[in-house]
């Protein structure tokens, strides 16, 4: 869809063939935001023969398992861990402790945002790199809170620490694009609300049973 608009409008086309596009994301699995972005470099270039090319420059996940699929993509910049981890440790320990509402969570992460660090340690590299979001940034921040198998603690729950460490990192870097995935139970009115001083939203259900897929998760 996006290739056909793009040949559809010339001039946004010859524009966007000319751009080196950046692309980061958090809680970022195995790869797909990579993947997904690639195919869509191939299909523009089967197109038009264009200067058009999209970069990786960082990944973000938790998880030892996909750090460890992250790393064997020479494409991808740098392979970072645990968000909490840029935070000094006793701002850490203090958002894990959680809090009562999502605005006393807002209200203390933004008044520590000066101490979050603009550097990870690099997974492969075994360095200090520093935090960059490029243009293009997309996240599936933590769903356990929100998944309807789950307790529900919404964002009082201990996965809210993570999430609002992200929200402190998009309004420092602010990317020209955020795309955001979670369970259709997360709250979209309260994450728009943090960031609706810079961005516009569009919200979208998707299900993989819509394209042929037997899996029914919502998103």
């Amino acid at each position: 869809r996006a290739v056909k608009i793009l040949r559809d409008n010339d001039a946004t086309f010859k524009l966007t063939s000319a751009l080196h596009l950046v692309l980061s994301s958090c809680f970022s699995g195995l790869g797909a935001p990579e993947v997904c972005t690639e195919s869509l470099m191939r299909a523009l270039s089967s197109l038009q023969p264009s200067e058009a090319r999209m970069s990786a420059v960082l990944a973000f996940d938790l998880c030892k398992s996909s750090q460890a699929v992250l790393c064997r993509d020479a494409s991808i910049g740098g392979v970072g861990g645990d968000l909490l981890d840029l935070w000094p440790s006793i701002v850490r320990d203090r958002l894990m402790a959680g809090f009562d509402s999502l605005a006393e969570l807002a209200a203390y992460a933004n008044s520590m945002a000066p101490r979050l660090s603009e550097h990870f340690e690099c997974q492969r590299a075994r360095r200090k790199l520093e935090v960059a979001f490029g243009h293009l940034h997309v996240a599936g921040s933590p769903c356990t809170d929100f998944s309807s198998i789950r307790k529900r603690k919404g964002f009082t729950g201990p996965t809210s620490a993570a999430f609002i460490t992200w929200v402190v990192l998009v309004r420092r870097h602010q990317p020209w694009i955020i795309v955001h995935e979670n369970v259709v139970g997360f709250d979209i009115n309260a994450l728009a609300g943090l960031l609706c001083d810079m961005y516009e939203w569009q919200c979208i259900e998707l299900d993989p049973r819509s394209v042929g897929w037997p899996v029914a998760r919502r998103r």
